[in-house]
C-alpha cells in the first residue's frame, strides 16, 4: 500500500510540474524554434471607405480587417503602403503625397507626418539602410528619402524611371525593380543610387500592356502582372534587356483580375492583389495555369497597395 501511495505521489508531482511549466500539449518545448508566423497584412484601396486596413493572421476567405484607419482629411485614393523601420508605416496616395503613421495602428490612428512630394505615389520600397524609395507616378521619377522621416522630409536622390511607374520591389542584393505602366516595362536599377542612375536592365514582357503590379520573391524571381490582360509572367535571375519569362500564365491563375501587386509570406506563398475583383488570392508556388487559390480574401473596392508587416 505504501508503495502504491508513493507511486501515486510521484505521478502527481510530475503532473503538477508539467502544469506549472511553460509547456502545453502540441507546442514546442522552451528553447526550440517555432515555425514562423505570418505578420499582419496591410491593404490600401483606391475607392475604399478607409485609409488603410489591417488583417491579422491566419488569413482565409472569411478574414476581415481587425483595424480600419479613417481618412486623415477627405477620401482619397490610397495607392501604396509599406511598414518602415522604427515602427512606422508609410501610406501613399494619388493626389496628396504620402503619410507617416506610428505602429501599431488603431481604429482612430492619425498620421504623425505628411509629405506632399511626390503628389502621386505609385509604390514604396525600403532598403537595408532604412532609406525609403518612392515612385513618382506623374513625373516618371524615383525619389529616395533618408530617415528620419517627417513632414519636412525631402528626397536626397532622384532619377528617371520608365513611364508611369507604380509598384517597386527590392531583391536581397538591393537591386530595385520598377513596374512601369506607361512604357509596359520593368526597369532594374543597381545600387548605389544617384541622380544619374540609369537602368542596368529593361525587361519588356511579351504582349506588352500596363505592367503595374510586380513582386520579387526570396529567391530573386520576378513576378509581373499585365493589368490589361491579367497575364502573369515569371522571370528568373540574372536579368538583362533580353530576359524572357520562364513561365507565362495567360489570363493569370484562377481569380486574377487587374493584378496590382504581388507579395510573399513566410512560407513562400504568393499573394496577388486583384484591383478588378476586390480580392486577394493566395497560391502555393510554383504558379501555373492550373494553380488553385489557397483562399480568396475580399477587400474594399479597388485594392491598390499590399504589404506584410508587424
Amino acid at each position: 500500500m505504501r508503495g502504491f501511495v508513493a507511486s501515486m505521489l510521484a505521478a502527481c508531482a510530475i503532473i503538477i510540474s508539467a502544469c506549472n511549466s511553460n509547456n502545453q500539449v502540441g507546442l514546442p518545448p522552451p528553447g526550440s524554434t517555432p515555425p514562423p508566423q505570418n505578420p499582419n497584412l496591410y491593404v490600401t484601396s483606391c475607392s475604399g471607405t478607409h485609409f488603410v486596413n489591417v488583417y491579422d493572421p491566419p488569413f482565409g476567405a472569411l478574414t476581415t480587417p481587425s483595424i480600419s484607419v479613417p481618412f486623415p482629411s477627405g477620401a482619397v485614393c490610397t495607392s501604396s503602403v509599406l511598414p518602415l523601420p522604427n515602427n512606422l508605416l508609410a501610406v501613399g496616395t494619388f493626389g496628396s503625397g504620402w503619410y507617416i503613421f506610428q505602429l501599431p495602428l488603431t481604429n482612430s490612428s492619425a498620421p504623425i507626418g505628411h509629405v506632399t512630394t511626390p503628389s502621386d505615389v505609385g509604390g514604396f520600397a525600403v532598403d537595408a539602410s532604412g532609406n525609403l524609395i518612392v515612385s513618382d507616378h506623374n513625373n516618371a521619377q524615383i525619389d529616395v528619402f533618408n530617415p528620419p522621416f517627417s513632414s519636412s522630409s525631402a528626397f536626397s536622390v532622384q532619377f528617371a524611371s520608365g513611364s508611369s511607374p507604380y509598384t517597386l520591389a527590392l531583391d536581397s542584393s538591393g537591386k530595385l525593380f520598377v513596374g512601369n505602366c506607361g512604357s509596359s516595362t520593368v526597369t532594374v536599377f543597381t545600387p548605389p543610387f544617384t541622380n544619374s542612375t540609369t537602368p542596368t536592365a529593361t525587361i519588356s514582357p511579351p504582349s506588352g500592356s500596363c505592367t503595374e503590379g510586380i513582386g520579387v520573391d526570396v529567391s530573386g524571381n520576378l513576378y509581373v502582372g499585365n493589368f490589361g490582360t491579367n497575364t502573369v509572367y515569371i522571370y528568373n535571375p540574372p536579368y538583362s534587356n533580353s530576359s524572357l519569362p520562364v513561365t507565362t500564365i495567360a489570363g493569370g491563375p484562377s481569380g486574377t483580375s487587374e493584378p496590382a501587386i504581388f507579395a510573399f509570406d513566410h512560407a513562400g506563398n504568393v499573394y496577388i492583389e486583384n484591383y478588378g475583383a476586390n480580392t486577394i488570392t493566395a497560391f502555393t508556388p510554383p504558379l501555373s495555369s492550373a494553380s488553385v487559390p489557397l483562399f480568396t480574401m475580399p477587400t474594399e473596392s479597388q485594392p491598390f497597395g499590399m504589404a506584410f508587416g508587424p
